[in-house]
Protein backbone atom coordinates (compact mmCIF):
# COMPACT_ATOMS: atom_id res chain seq x y z
CA UNK A 1 0.00 0.00 0.00
CA UNK A 2 1.14 3.50 -0.97
CA UNK A 3 0.94 5.00 2.11
CA UNK A 4 3.54 6.42 4.91
CA UNK A 5 1.49 5.22 8.36
CA UNK A 6 4.36 7.06 10.63
CA UNK A 7 2.47 9.99 12.00
CA UNK A 8 3.41 13.63 11.98
CA UNK A 9 1.55 14.65 15.73
CA UNK A 10 2.01 18.40 16.17
CA UNK A 11 2.35 20.22 19.56
CA UNK A 12 -0.53 21.95 20.85
CA UNK A 13 -0.70 25.60 19.89
CA UNK A 14 -2.91 28.47 20.19
CA UNK A 15 -4.78 29.83 17.16
CA UNK A 16 -7.01 33.07 16.86
CA UNK A 17 -8.95 33.88 13.71
CA UNK A 18 -9.83 37.44 12.24
CA UNK A 19 -12.35 38.20 9.53
CA UNK A 20 -12.10 41.00 7.17
CA UNK A 21 -13.32 42.24 3.87
CA UNK A 22 -11.78 41.17 0.28
CA UNK A 23 -10.82 44.71 -0.04
CA UNK A 24 -8.94 45.46 3.22
CA UNK A 25 -6.10 42.41 1.66
CA UNK A 26 -3.33 44.86 0.78
CA UNK A 27 -4.33 47.13 3.91
CA UNK A 28 -4.11 44.23 6.71
CA UNK A 29 -1.11 42.27 5.17
CA UNK A 30 1.10 46.16 4.72
CA UNK A 31 -0.06 46.58 8.61
CA UNK A 32 1.41 43.19 9.36
CA UNK A 33 4.50 43.87 7.83
CA UNK A 34 4.93 47.09 9.24
CA UNK A 35 4.65 45.50 12.94
CA UNK A 36 7.78 43.30 11.81
CA UNK A 37 6.73 40.50 10.31
CA UNK A 38 8.43 39.30 6.90
CA UNK A 39 7.65 36.31 4.55
CA UNK A 40 7.87 32.93 5.89
CA UNK A 41 7.97 31.43 2.37
CA UNK A 42 6.38 31.33 -0.82
CA UNK A 43 2.43 31.15 -1.04
CA UNK A 44 0.20 28.14 -1.45
CA UNK A 45 -2.97 26.99 -2.94
CA UNK A 46 -4.53 25.12 -0.40
CA UNK A 47 -6.73 22.48 -0.79
CA UNK A 48 -9.08 20.36 1.93
CA UNK A 49 -11.61 17.60 1.35
CA UNK A 50 -13.12 17.04 4.49
CA UNK A 51 -15.12 13.76 5.78
CA UNK A 52 -18.11 13.58 7.79
CA UNK A 53 -20.42 11.15 9.45
CA UNK A 54 -23.89 12.85 9.94
CA UNK A 55 -22.93 16.16 10.08
CA UNK A 56 -20.91 15.87 13.49
CA UNK A 57 -18.51 18.62 12.85
CA UNK A 58 -21.51 20.51 11.70
CA UNK A 59 -23.13 20.06 15.11
CA UNK A 60 -19.87 20.05 16.99
CA UNK A 61 -19.46 23.68 15.22
CA UNK A 62 -23.31 25.14 15.79
CA UNK A 63 -23.50 23.88 19.60
CA UNK A 64 -19.71 24.90 20.65
CA UNK A 65 -18.34 22.09 21.42
CA UNK A 66 -15.46 22.37 23.55
CA UNK A 67 -13.57 19.37 21.81
CA UNK A 68 -13.46 19.59 18.78
CA UNK A 69 -12.51 16.84 15.76
CA UNK A 70 -12.11 16.95 11.92
CA UNK A 71 -10.80 14.64 9.45
CA UNK A 72 -9.52 16.33 5.96
CA UNK A 73 -7.03 15.13 3.34
CA UNK A 74 -5.28 18.43 2.59
CA UNK A 75 -2.34 19.05 -0.96
CA UNK A 76 -1.01 22.11 -2.36
CA UNK A 77 -1.25 24.09 -5.58
CA UNK A 78 -1.97 21.47 -8.57
CA UNK A 79 -2.75 17.88 -7.37
CA UNK A 80 0.18 15.31 -7.92
CA UNK A 81 -0.59 12.56 -6.31
CA UNK A 82 1.07 13.10 -2.92
CA UNK A 83 -1.17 14.17 -0.01
CA UNK A 84 -1.86 14.29 3.68
CA UNK A 85 -4.32 13.18 5.93
CA UNK A 86 -5.08 15.30 8.82
CA UNK A 87 -6.93 14.36 12.23
CA UNK A 88 -7.64 18.20 13.46
CA UNK A 89 -8.30 18.19 17.12
CA UNK A 90 -9.28 21.74 18.97
CA UNK A 91 -10.09 22.01 22.29
CA UNK A 92 -11.65 26.16 22.64
CA UNK A 93 -8.56 27.94 20.55
CA UNK A 94 -5.73 25.40 21.20
CA UNK A 95 -5.12 22.78 18.32
CA UNK A 96 -3.09 19.93 17.28
CA UNK A 97 -3.07 17.52 14.13
CA UNK A 98 -1.86 14.33 13.45
CA UNK A 99 -0.61 13.93 9.70
CA UNK A 100 -0.39 10.92 7.94
CA UNK A 101 0.85 11.01 3.75
CA UNK A 102 -0.67 10.08 0.85
CA UNK A 103 -0.12 8.73 -2.03
CA UNK A 104 -3.51 8.73 -4.60
CA UNK A 105 -4.00 8.41 -7.97
CA UNK A 106 -7.18 10.42 -8.52
CA UNK A 107 -8.37 12.30 -5.63
CA UNK A 108 -11.59 12.61 -7.15
CA UNK A 109 -12.28 8.99 -7.28
CA UNK A 110 -14.38 8.19 -4.31
CA UNK A 111 -14.10 4.47 -3.94
CA UNK A 112 -9.88 4.89 -4.20
CA UNK A 113 -10.01 7.73 -2.03
CA UNK A 114 -12.00 6.04 0.64
CA UNK A 115 -9.79 2.65 0.31
CA UNK A 116 -6.55 4.56 1.03
CA UNK A 117 -8.16 6.28 4.14
CA UNK A 118 -10.06 2.92 5.54
CA UNK A 119 -6.90 2.11 7.90
CA UNK A 120 -6.94 5.59 9.50
CA UNK A 121 -10.75 6.12 10.06
CA UNK A 122 -14.07 3.79 9.66
CA UNK A 123 -15.25 4.66 5.96
CA UNK A 124 -18.98 2.86 6.54
CA UNK A 125 -19.63 5.90 8.65
CA UNK A 126 -17.02 8.90 7.34
CA UNK A 127 -17.70 10.03 3.70
CA UNK A 128 -16.11 13.06 1.85
CA UNK A 129 -18.36 15.72 1.45
CA UNK A 130 -17.30 19.06 1.29
CA UNK A 131 -14.44 20.38 -0.28
CA UNK A 132 -12.80 23.88 -0.97
CA UNK A 133 -9.37 25.82 -2.08
CA UNK A 134 -7.78 29.17 -1.32
CA UNK A 135 -4.79 31.23 -1.74
CA UNK A 136 -2.42 31.38 1.64
CA UNK A 137 0.25 33.82 2.44
CA UNK A 138 2.92 33.14 5.03
CA UNK A 139 4.55 35.25 7.57
CA UNK A 140 6.29 34.81 10.96
CA UNK A 141 7.54 37.33 13.79
CA UNK A 142 9.65 36.13 17.31
CA UNK A 143 7.81 32.44 16.92
CA UNK A 144 4.16 34.18 15.98
CA UNK A 145 3.14 32.38 12.71
CA UNK A 146 0.18 34.37 10.74
CA UNK A 147 -1.51 33.17 7.24
CA UNK A 148 -3.65 35.39 4.96
CA UNK A 149 -6.22 33.41 3.21
CA UNK A 150 -8.28 34.89 0.01
CA UNK A 151 -10.27 33.80 -2.99
CA UNK A 152 -12.01 30.91 -0.68
CA UNK A 153 -13.97 28.51 -2.76
CA UNK A 154 -16.49 25.98 -1.73
CA UNK A 155 -17.97 22.81 -3.59
CA UNK A 156 -19.28 19.40 -2.94
CA UNK A 157 -16.93 16.69 -2.97
CA UNK A 158 -16.83 15.38 -6.80
CA UNK A 159 -19.01 18.84 -7.89
CA UNK A 160 -16.24 21.22 -8.47
CA UNK A 161 -18.41 22.65 -11.13
CA UNK A 162 -20.64 23.67 -8.89
CA UNK A 163 -18.82 25.93 -6.52
CA UNK A 164 -19.47 29.16 -3.91
CA UNK A 165 -16.95 32.16 -3.34
CA UNK A 166 -16.67 33.10 0.22
CA UNK A 167 -16.61 36.98 -0.06
CA UNK A 168 -14.65 37.03 3.29
CA UNK A 169 -10.79 36.50 3.98
CA UNK A 170 -9.65 34.80 6.82
CA UNK A 171 -6.37 35.87 9.09
CA UNK A 172 -5.35 33.04 11.31
CA UNK A 173 -2.69 33.99 14.46
CA UNK A 174 -0.89 30.91 15.51
CA UNK A 175 2.06 30.32 18.96
CA UNK A 176 2.86 28.04 20.70
CA UNK A 177 0.84 27.30 23.97
CA UNK A 178 3.82 27.13 26.38
CA UNK A 179 5.50 30.48 25.09
CA UNK A 180 3.74 33.87 25.90
CA UNK A 181 4.04 36.96 23.45
CA UNK A 182 3.00 40.45 22.70
CA UNK A 183 0.17 40.40 20.95
CA UNK A 184 -1.07 44.04 21.56
CA UNK A 185 -0.24 44.60 17.55
CA UNK A 186 -3.55 43.22 16.71
CA UNK A 187 -5.80 45.46 18.84
CA UNK A 188 -3.92 48.21 16.74
CA UNK A 189 -5.23 46.35 13.37
CA UNK A 190 -9.11 48.20 13.67
CA UNK A 191 -10.45 46.47 10.83
CA UNK A 192 -9.54 43.06 12.87
CA UNK A 193 -12.33 41.43 14.85
CA UNK A 194 -11.73 38.05 17.04
CA UNK A 195 -14.12 35.43 15.49
CA UNK A 196 -15.08 31.83 15.79
CA UNK A 197 -15.02 30.70 12.20
CA UNK A 198 -14.77 27.68 10.32
CA UNK A 199 -14.06 27.13 5.95
CA UNK A 200 -15.96 23.82 6.79
CA UNK A 201 -18.97 25.31 8.73
CA UNK A 202 -19.39 28.11 6.09
CA UNK A 203 -19.38 25.93 2.82
CA UNK A 204 -21.65 23.81 4.83
CA UNK A 205 -24.30 26.45 5.04
CA UNK A 206 -23.32 28.07 1.77
CA UNK A 207 -23.87 24.92 -0.05
CA UNK A 208 -27.03 23.63 2.12
CA UNK A 209 -25.28 20.09 2.35
CA UNK A 210 -26.76 19.03 5.55
CA UNK A 211 -30.39 19.54 3.88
Amino acid sequence: MEMNMENQVTKYRSELKYVFKSSEYSLIKNQIISYGFEKAHDYNIVNNIYFDYNQNSLIDNIEGESLRTKFRIRWYNDFNGKCIFENKSKIGNSGTKTRINLKIKNIQDANELKKKVKPIINVNKFKPNIQNRYFREYFINNGIRITLDSNIKYFRYGESNFNIYEPKNIMEVKFDNHESFELDFLNKIIYLKLDKYSKYLNAMNLLKVYN
